[in-house]
């Protein structure tokens, strides 16, 4: 841990989210922090940042139901509020993820 961190005291334990509550694939990662707030991660060479950002210091938030769904080209994610669908092996861009209020 850096200075810094020694100093503001912070505290890692709940910067990462519960483990339930991720869908990872080989380039992307969704986290699903509440009905309304999912975390978005893309990356070529499959390696996610689990430490906190700054909106989101806190990501173990208390699991929420959700439903995961796939086919062999789009992966579809819904809470009561939303719904995001995501098309395999592509990057976070046009018509790759959609999101859409439910």
């Amino acid at each position: 841990m850096n200075t810094i961190s020694k100093q503001i005291g912070f505290d890692y334990t709940f910067s990462k989210a519960n483990d339930t509550s991720i869908v990872k694939g080989e380039k992307y990662r969704f986290t699903i922090l509440s009905n309304s707030l999912i975390r978005l991660e893309y990356a070529e060479d499959g390696v996610f940042e689990d430490r906190p950002s700054l909106l989101v210091r806190n990501r173990a938030f208390k699991p929420i139901p959700f439903e995961c769904t796939h086919d062999e080209y789009k992966l579809k994610i819904e809470t009561d509020v939303f719904r995001l669908t995501y098309r395999f092996g592509k990057p976070f861009k046009g018509t790759n993820l959609v999101p859409d209020q439910i």
